[in-house]
């Protein structure tokens, strides 16, 4: 993930010296910039999208939940996923992030937390049964849907704002699209929308991939078995790398 940060913080800021203008400066007038100019924001989008297709932990969870309960009972995860990023990019732009990441210390309490948690996600997928459209219907409606919802809601959200790796990223990539001469509060207004937005639709995008997936398999149980482990899998080996990674990458 932190090889990752700083390949998508090179790319854009590339891509922005390629696409920005050359403005001519006089004497008699400076034109200074308020506000994030659109070719900026362009390669914001396209950066946007590339860390929230990148293979994470928060898209694991919403490809899970998606076959094991469809693409509409994902929702709720998917929000819980969104403020938790939230929460993480208003406190980069804020300068908590910078803190944390700097700071051996809660970097190693975020960490060890986040790798715990992973943990405990992987192994529960490895228990996690496979179902079909009328399962599916079972277990979420025929249980309490609105714990149901409240439970995948926090789950997601706890994933996402106990990534300490996601700050790591962060702190690195909003610094390269603000802009020093205007306003920082409405840049940070702007990075946080189009971020949450380019990971709701990559997220909802995941999850009807998921859906349509486990209902093309539901005669075939054993293959989304299968999908629960390898995703299973892929979460305890993150949280085991949480572990053995030494301190703070700042």
């Amino acid at each position: 993930m932190y090889l990752l940060s700083n390949t998508l913080v090179v790319l854009s800021e590339r891509l922005r010296s390629d696409l920005e203008p050359c403005y001519i400066l006089t004497l008699s007038r400076v034109t200074e910039i308020q506000r994030m100019d659109a070719n900026t924001w362009y390669v914001l989008v396209i950066t946007a999208l590339a860390i929230s297709v990148s293979p994470g932990a928060g898209a694991l969870n919403t490809i899970n939940t998606a076959m094991q309960f469809g693409f509409i009972r994902t929702l709720p995860a998917i929000a819980g996923l969104q403020l938790g990023w939230m929460i993480q990019i208003v406190s980069v732009s804020a300068g908590i992030g910078l803190l944390i990441v700097s700071s051996a210390f809660w970097y190693d309490v975020l960490r060890w937390l986040g790798a715990i948690y992973l943990i405990y996600l992987g192994a529960t997928q490895w228990r996690a049964k496979a179902q079909g459209v009328e399962g599916r219907e079972r277990s979420s409606v025929g249980d309490n849907p609105i714990k149901f919802a409240w439970v995948s809601f926090w789950r997601a959200f706890l994933i996402d704002v106990s990534n300490v790796k996601g700050t790591v990223l962060l702190v690195a990539f909003i610094p390269a699209f603000l802009n020093t001469n205007g306003s920082h509060l409405q840049q940070s207004v702007i990075i946080t929308v189009t971020l949450i937005v380019a990971d709701i639709i990559v997220m909802c995008a995941y999850a009807l991939a998921a859906t349509y997936i486990a209902d093309a398999w539901r005669d075939k149980p054993s293959r989304i078995c299968w999908i629960y482990r390898l995703s299973g899998t892929a979460m305890i080996a993150i949280g085991i790398m949480l572990i053995v990674e030494q301190g703070s990458t700042l």
